[in-house]
């Protein structure tokens, strides 16, 4: 019974549509004046099976706010090292990259407060009023950088709730950091 409990609880925390990404540390070049983002390019690393999937929701995306997007796999380039990738975009007209990096995974221990109802559980213990779960998280490092100074103009470290399905974890996290852009005023509007 506190099994299915908890289920439930995660589960309904998963149907409020909220996101399920968190930004835990959020930086903007204080100095950055430039304009905002028109173009850009996305590289997801490491350069493994699943950086397509990442740079294709990111560019689904940017494209969602009209922004032109490039995988960074359609750009013919033999390696993913921040000189090329700066000079293959300089070259196809593209004004930014963003780097996504994935860092780790990690495991926490989340706390739910259940809501007792005696019509629909007549044996719930009236004593435990919390569930444990351990929840199971993807932690990602995100940067902007401006193509023609190779500087980073942001960054973002996240945590994102991993779902049943990765693209669903995916497209949660694309969505966070392309809103969290938008809301520094790095994105044309």
């Amino acid at each position: 019974m506190e099994k299915m409990l908890a289920v439930l609880a995660v589960a309904a925390g998963l149907l409020t549509g909220c996101s399920q990404t968190t930004v835990q540390t959020e930086w903007k070049d204080p100095g950055y004046t430039g304009p905002a983002v028109r173009s850009v390019a996305v590289l997801c690393l490491p350069v493994d099976s699943k950086e397509k999937e990442c740079e294709d929701g990111f560019v689904r995306q940017f494209e969602r706010e009209s922004i032109s997007a490039t995988p960074a796999y359609r750009m013919d380039m033999e390696k993913a090292k921040k000189d090329s990738v700066m000079a293959k975009a300089r070259k196809m007209g593209i004004h930014r990259v963003l780097v996504s990096r994935f860092l780790r995974n990690k495991s926490e221990l989340d706390v739910y407060h259940r809501e007792p109802s005696m019509i629909l559980m007549p044996d719930y213990d009236m004593w435990s009023d919390y569930d444990f779960v351990e929840n199971q998280y993807q932690v990602f490092g995100t940067m902007l950088y401006d193509v023609d100074t190779g500087k980073a103009i942001w960054s973002a470290l996240s945590d994102t709730y991993v779902h049943s399905t990765e693209e669903k974890s995916m497209e949660s996290y694309t969505k966070a950091m392309v809103k969290k852009m938008e809301k520094k005023g790095l994105l044309a509007r």
